[in-house]
């Protein structure tokens, strides 16, 4: 379709992750938003994940084990409690990450019957990590600013929202 440009749509997630195969190995290249890579990214496991870097080329998630954040590194956590998830706020101390500098990283531990909402401007291979240490989740979203400052449901528990779900930001 010469000259019409086509967008990702949380809506479109659902209809994807059928059409692939569970648990199998996934890679993916090119644009897209990043509640798509971590959407592929969980949908895979506990296959292998690639996604390519520019900076670094093929990549898979980092393991990010719960603990403290070393004082040092250039990722800040802000931790927002509510009811039934924890929001996380992530913010760059520096103009990019190091990938394997981020191996030593550790994240908040969060009750396995609370949600999350990841935020922040990351690169999409934190992402990926992030929602595959939180995949035990009840539920994992990504908070996107552009869709009226929602959040897209990338991974669920049972009982949880579907996947490509909207949630109001809380």
């Amino acid at each position: 379709h010469e000259g019409k440009e086509y967008r990702w749509s949380p809506a479109h997630l659902q209809p994807l992750l059928e059409f692939l195969p569970a648990g199998q190995p996934l890679a993916i290249f090119g644009r897209g938003p990043v509640w798509l890579y971590a959407a592929l990214a969980a949908h895979a496991h506990p296959a292998p994940f690639w996604l390519f870097d520019a900076r670094l080329g093929w990549v898979t998630p980092l393991n990010l084990p719960t603990g403290e954040m070393p004082p040092a590194a250039p990722l800040q956590i802000e931790m927002h409690t509510q009811p039934d998830h924890v929001r996380l706020g992530f913010r760059l101390r520096s103009a990019h990450l190091e990938y394997e500098e981020a191996r030593d990283w550790r994240i908040p531990f969060i009750v396995p019957s609370h949600g999350v909402i990841l935020s922040g401007k990351l690169p999409n291979w934190l992402w990926t990590s992030l929602t595959l240490a939180y995949r035990h989740l009840a539920w994992v979203a990504v908070y996107q600013p552009p869709l009226n400052d929602a959040v897209v449901v990338v991974r669920r528990g049972a009982n949880a929202l579907p996947i490509g779900t909207l949630r109001p930001l809380a």
